[in-house]
Order: C-alpha cells, then sequence, then structure tokens
C-alpha cells in the first residue's frame, strides 16, 4: 500500500518554481508601478517648479506710483513671457499622467491660455485689462488657473 504522501519530491520541485515565478513576476509589476509613481511625481515637481516665478510676479501689488520701478507687470504680459516655459513643463507633465486624467487637465491648460479652438492658438485674452481695478481681478484669475493645474500635481 502506497505511503500517503501529499507530494513527491518532483512536484515539489515544480510548486517551487512556480512559486518562483509568481513571486519574480509580482514584484517586477509593483516596481513598474513605483517607478511610473515615481515619474510622475518627478514631472508635477518641474511643473511646480514652472510656475513658481509667475506665481511670484502675479502676487506683487501694483505701484502707488507707477514711475517707481519694482517687478509689477501686466498680467498679459507676464502670461505670455512665460508661455513657453510653462507648455513645455505642460507637455513633460501631460506625458505621465493617467489617461483618465488628461483631458481635464488639457483642458484647464486650455483655460488658462485661452485657447481659440477655432483658431487653433493661445489668445490670453481673459488677462486683457485697460484699468487698474481690472488688472487685479485678472491677476486673481491666472493665480486661480494656474492653482487649478497644479492640482493634477497632487496625484
Amino acid at each position: 500500500m502506497p505511503s500517503p504522501t501529499m507530494f513527491t519530491l518532483g512536484d515539489l520541485s515544480w510548486a517551487s518554481f512556480l512559486s518562483l515565478l509568481l513571486g519574480i513576476f509580482i514584484g517586477h509589476r509593483l516596481a513598474l508601478g513605483r517607478d511610473k509613481r515615481k515619474e510622475l511625481y518627478d514631472a508635477g515637481k518641474e511643473l511646480r517648479d514652472a510656475f513658481v516665478e509667475i506665481q511670484r510676479l502675479l502676487e506683487i501689488n501694483p505701484p502707488a506710483n507707477p514711475a517707481v520701478g519694482n517687478d509689477w507687470q501686466k498680467t498679459i504680459k507676464l502670461v505670455r513671457k512665460f508661455y513657453q516655459q510653462h507648455h513645455s513643463a505642460v507637455v513633460r507633465f501631460e506625458h505621465h499622467l493617467p489617461s483618465r486624467k488628461k483631458t481635464s487637465f488639457r483642458n484647464c491648460w486650455y483655460q488658462y491660455c485661452c485657447y481659440d479652438k477655432q483658431n487653433n492658438c493661445e489668445t490670453f485674452s481673459d488677462y486683457e485689462s485697460e484699468q487698474m481695478n481690472e488688472e487685479l481681478e485678472k491677476r486673481h484669475l491666472a493665480i486661480s488657473r494656474i492653482n487649478k493645474l497644479l492640482e493634477f500635481t497632487r496625484v
């Protein structure tokens, strides 16, 4: 009568080998996920860094005497001046975003740039102002749109 052993030596070897392969596969998948999260974090940091200077400049109040020089510039001039830097950071960041968030992020970017779909260009038209009281509203608008973009970096 054969002994009631559960595994033979050959069966045990195959089970060990399959467990090893499964462990390698799961470990590899976890490492890939960790690497993707790190890449997204790094791209998010780069995006936040790209907007630091314009945020600082937008928070400067206009001078009481415009003849006295300081860092103050009109909002439309600032967003146009930093456009290339921002656009480059946005393109690099968007590449790392999960597919389900790319459309929302792109819409926030278009809103920030006042994108004209008909002419396929950025207009920045929402930031134009004639009077100083309008200028402060435009600054707040730009800052709020920047903050919406940067919310995506807190994934």
